[in-house]
């Protein structure tokens, strides 16, 4: 088993909940427990990677935001392709929005102790795959929670390496409104000029958006939002996108897959993570089915009692 937790300065959490964890684990497990705290980006990616290679029916145990989620995710997932590993991801929500943690209801989250003998559940994942002119093999990526371009992913930019709470979390909303910019894309051969553009595992977003009605991580699709532009300045047309996703989140269309040109490239958003795709890509995001294995785990609660009865040496 293998415990990886952010390392970055401004998740507070993560640590103390790591080393509690290692704690609670090398008590009650006989087998080897280790621990990794990352060190820069995509470390999580690395580490995921390099152990799912070779341990090929572990348990990765994540401990951070959506954006750490993200890289031990991609880091399997890469493990399974290249050598069909099977290694359970379990998520323990250690950052500040938890998209992918919040999105499991309370009767779904175990117990720690019980990681190493819950059955996982197999759901869904975004893979994005874009290709440039001087590009040969598209590259691919994949989100457990969802993926956009536009002014979300505008936001995702601003946010990341930033301090987080509650006062930072408001003074990035107008930060972001006031760089956000309408997108060009052809879509089935026609040009579409976007607000916003994303697609959807579960629905929540940014703690407390609902911004679909019936995304499921276990039917094989994924829900499709497209805002598109209008004659209203972006910040208006997101801000009232915002407001109404919160108390009345509409019914959008899903499917299976969808591609698109982006002549201009830009960032493109990855649960917490942002990526670059260069100018001319083709872009082809797609639901894959049952891919990763996933438990999800109430590390706080299991841990309190724990954390109290044993000294740290």
């Amino acid at each position: 088993m293998l415990i990886v937790a952010n390392g970055n300065p401004l998740s507070r959490r993560a640590d103390s909940m790591a080393q509690t964890a290692l704690r609670q684990l090398t008590l009650s497990l006989e087998s080897h427990v280790e621990l990794v705290t990352t060190d820069y980006a995509g470390h999580a990616r690395v580490v995921a990677e390099t152990w799912a290679s070779e341990h090929l029916d572990g348990t990765i145990i994540g401990i951070g935001g959506d954006g750490t989620l993200n890289e031990i995710g991609n880091g399997i997932l890469s493990a399974t392709v290249a050598f069909g590993s099977r290694v359970v991801l379990a998520i323990c929500g250690g950052g500040n929005a938890n998209d992918q943690y919040r999105s499991w209801p309370p009767s779904q989250r175990i117990r720690l102790e019980y990681v190493p003998s819950a059955e996982p559940v197999l759901v869904d994942v975004l893979e994005v795959s874009y290709s440039a002119n001087n590009h040969k093999q598209p590259v691919a990526q994949y989100a457990l929670s969802y993926a956009a371009i536009g002014a979300l992913a505008t936001g995702a930019s601003v946010a990341n390496g930033r301090r987080r709470g509650m006062l930072a979390d408001l003074a990035l909303i107008p930060q972001t409104l006031m760089r956000a910019r309408p997108v060009s894309i052809v879509i089935g051969g026609r040009l579409a000029r976007i607000d916003s553009l994303s697609w959807h595992i579960i629905s929540t977003m940014a703690k407390v958006f609902r911004v679909s009605a019936k995304s499921r991580r276990t039917d094989g699709l994924m829900e499709v939002i497209l805002v598109p532009h209008r004659r209203w300045p972006t910040a208006l047309r997101m801000s009232w996108f915002g407001l109404r996703a919160m108390v009345w989140p509409h019914r959008q269309s899903q499917g299976a897959s969808m591609t698109f040109v982006w002549e201009q490239g830009g960032a493109a958003q990855l649960d917490g993570e942002t990526v670059d795709i260069p100018p001319g890509s083709q872009v082809t995001v797609r639901c894959v089915p049952a891919a990763l294995r996933v438990l999800c785990c109430d590390i706080d609660a299991s841990t309190k009692a724990l954390a109290a009865a044993v000294p740290t040496k």
